[in-house]
């Protein structure tokens, strides 16, 4: 019998092995320890069993983990969709979707250990168990207890009773723990046949016990609803385009209710990890003790476990609310995948391969599940817009759903524009800020409600020069400047991490006449501290806080009012209910729409109107939003302002066709790295050269990107567009064609690739 074995390496293939032992019948998803190269050994995946010999030399397996499938076969089939779509490798893949936990190897460094390889990696994969103790008899127990002689040997038994009302196990650390008792009184009472004791593995993941609360959905949401199960109905992916505030999560949960009705699980995919514990406890408190919060915040070891449960359908598992990477899970029973903010950028996976979108592929996954998928969010991306737009001669992908009405009748934020320009010119500015941000944020504290101040990059200064020669500060290993951060007195790379302590005078020229240039959050805070001295300023970036535990008590300091002033960058633009926002301020809005990229004006528009919701949500009246610009004029600040989204919409579908962007075209980045400079470039040229004699795909570049070293490794790109009827098989086919002569030639091997399909 031969079977072929998937490995976790930058491999395209399975590779084949041979199992001697009669006894052992494999089943495709099974986990097996194999040989690879002379000494190491891998877990690998049994991708297919097959009773023919190959024409070369085979290694025999040396083992098998467990007795059932550890992979689904629909997982298996997401995996191969996966590598093809998003050109990575199948092992790839493999190392990406399951967790580290799973994937034991060994190396086989100690030549003189007693123990083999496989025996090692065994031993490895073993969970961790615990002592439990049950009631052997009960009669006997309580004549102990009613005699008393062994006081010791009693005052387990109660403890044992005290803690389990219904007579089941209980775990021994926990009546250890209220008992005070020995493991000598324990083995006494084993020996008299009181209790018998077992193993069990132990348990890192505890459910999150609740009440559950019904909820009664207002008319705009049951209006919603019904759009939504109907469209489920034809089978198809729904936008469900709600402002914000409107109770899109409601909504949610009437559709997590029906899933759960017939036994089914439920994927809700969000952006951020940081969102993911206020939506748990909230769908906790709806549904106790069915909710997992997966994220990177578990460790290994609540990884595996969250993975056997969710492979055996355990109901305390029922709902998984998470990041992309919990699209990889063994779901059995999928009915419902919720795909929240849908247009964020943080669904797409840049590093390492493969480099997926989780909101497309959790709609591959869905079809391959037969469950119904629902893409929510107040800002649709402009390609799933128009997925949902039905045209001549094209039926809508997509079904659509709408829900425009805040909850609870709350009121939408009044947005106002300040010409900086104005400003200057009756020198109305006070550094970065106009009179009439000030004027409105000294209002909205004297009427006791809290401001919120927005700018989307950290640190103090994005820049240091010197006036007298001209210098910049530099990174060392990456093409950017140092960002100044002042409360820790150093300059920063925000790409590689290098820093260097911030000096006073030029180290070019002595001069003392150094200049900040850029604005960041901390200097925002700075100057609010120092403008008002009596108020409590909190920021909250990835620089204000070690851990995200700080992050979230800062946020929540903030919510119970104990600072009046919240400095952020888009961490605290989405998911966060406040409820005492009187004023949004947004310092520099020109730096969101004007960015190289072309989707700058569309991801500066969802992100000011998730800023914006943060205001008002609970409130009688509605909160300010102030936009400090350049350009007042700009059509899309105009279009955020009189909340013409179809407007806003159309605008853009009409210029990415007139320059043949997504979604009237598809399009593939390749990424070209090497320490060398001109070794990359070279190689970059060399393959555009080859691209562009491929018929019918329009191929940008070679060019440097933005950023055009990092870590010190120097980067090219090329970009690909090509028409959606043009057959992707055939064009990816061709490219590794190009890759495979490439990398045949011995000058360009130091260059490593990348590709990023559907470029977003």
């Amino acid at each position: 019998m031969f079977i072929e074995v998937l490995l976790p390496l930058r491999l395209s293939r399975p590779f084949t092995y041979r199992i001697s032992n009669d006894g052992i019948c494999l089943q495709r998803g099974q986990r097996v320890i194999v040989p690879f190269g002379k000494r190491k050994r891998y877990t690998g995946i049994v991708w297919k069993v097959s009773a023919e010999a190959p024409a070369y030399e085979t290694k025999e397996i040396e083992g098998v983990f467990e007795d059932e499938p550890l992979i689904t076969e629909v997982q298996l089939k997401f995996w191969e969709w996966l590598a093809k779509h998003y050109m990575s490798y199948l092992g790839e893949v493999m190392r990406t979707a399951m967790v580290s936990g799973l994937l034991i190897e060994d190396a086989n460094t100690e030549a003189n250990s007693a123990e083999s390889p496989s025996e090692k990696m065994f031993k490895r994969a073993q969970p961790k168990t615990e002592v439990w103790v049950e009631l052997i008899d009960q009669k006997l127990a309580e004549q102990c207890i009613k005699e008393a002689k062994a006081a010791k040997q009693v005052q387990v038994l109660q403890c044992f009773f005290q803690l389990s009302s219904h007579l089941e196990p209980v775990a021994w650390i926990r009546l250890h723990q209220l008992s005070k008792a020995t493991t000598s009184v324990r083995r006494a009472l084993v020996q008299k046949g009181i209790i018998g004791l077992v193993e069990r593995p132990i348990e890192r993941l505890k459910a999150i016990a609740s009440e559950g609360r019904p909820f009664e959905l207002t008319l705009a949401q049951q209006n919603a609803l019904q759009s939504i199960e109907n469209a489920f109905d034809q089978q198809k992916p729904v936008i469900f385009k709600g402002v914000t505030g409107s109770g899109k999560t409601e909504v949610y949960m009437k559709l997590i209710e029906r899933a759960l009705s017939s036994s089914g699980q439920v994927l809700f995919l969000l952006p951020e990890i940081a969102l993911t514990e206020a939506l748990t406890l909230r769908i906790n408190a709806r549904f106790p003790e069915k909710v997992l919060a997966y994220n990177s915040g578990l460790n290994k070891a609540q990884r595996v476990e969250a993975w056997y449960k969710v492979l055996k359908q355990d109901s305390s598992v029922q709902i998984v609310v998470g990041s992309r990477s919990a699209l990889f899970l063994p779901f059995t029973n999928l009915k419902l995948i919720v795909v929240d903010e849908e247009h964020d950028t943080s669904f797409k996976q840049s590093d390492p391969a493969p480099r997926y979108h989780a909101r497309d592929s959790a709609i591959y996954l869905g079809q391959l599940c037969k469950a119904s998928v629902i893409l929510g969010s107040a800002t649709p991306s402009v390609e799933s817009y128009f997925n949902a737009l039905a045209v001549v001669g094209r039926e809508a992908k997509y079904a659509s759903a709408t829900l425009e009405v805040r909850y609870a009748e709350a009121l939408a934020t009044q947005i106002e524009l300040v010409d900086l320009r104005a400003e200057y010119k009756r020198k109305r500015m006070d550094g970065f800020f106009s009179q009439t941000l000030l004027l409105q944020l000294d209002e909205t504290l004297q009427r006791g409600e809290q401001a919120l101040f927005f700018q989307n990059r950290r640190g103090f200064a994005t820049l240091i020069s010197c006036q007298s020669c001209g210098s910049v500060k530099q990174c060392r290993s990456c093409d950017v400047g140092l960002t100044y951060h002042k409360n820790e007195s150093v300059l920063r790379c925000h790409y590689c991490g290098f820093q260097e302590p911030f000096l006073s005078k030029c180290v070019d020229c002595g001069s003392n006449e150094l200049h900040e240039q850029g604005l960041g959050t901390e200097q925002v805070e700075w100057y609010l501290k120092e403008r008002f001295p009596d108020r409590s300023v909190v920021r909250v970036d990835s620089d204000s806080g070690s851990s995200l535990l700080k992050r979230r008590k800062a946020l929540k300091e903030f919510e119970g009012q104990k600072h009046h002033i919240l400095v952020g960058t888009q961490m605290i633009s989405k998911g966060i209910d406040f409820k005492n926002i009187g004023l949004i301020g947004v310092v520099q809005v020109d730096q969101l729409l004007y960015r190289a990229d072309y989707r700058a004006q569309e991801q500066a528009y969802q992100m000011l109107l998730q800023v914006a919701g943060r205001g008002g949500r609970h409130s009688d009246k509605p909160a300010k939003m102030v936009l400090q610009t350049y350009d007042p004029d700009n059509r899309v600040l105009k279009q955020l302002i009189e909340g013409r989204d179809h407007d806003f919409y159309s605008n853009e579908l009409e210029e990415r066709k007139q320059f043949f962007y997504p979604p009237y075209s598809r399009m593939i980045r390749i990424q070209f790295r090497a320490k060398s400079e001109s070794v990359v470039w070279e190689g970059a040229s060399w393959f555009a050269k080859a691209l562009k004699q491929i018929e019918g795909i329009e191929v940008l570049g070679n060019d440097s990107p933005v950023i055009s070293k990092i870590r010190n490794q120097h980067y090219q790109q090329i970009l690909i567009k090509y028409p959606k009827q043009l057959s992707v098989h055939h064009l990816k086919a061709t490219i590794f064609r190009i890759q495979k002569s490439f990398e045949g030639i011995g000058h360009f091997q130091s260059i490593r690739l990348a590709y990023h399909v559907d470029h977003i």
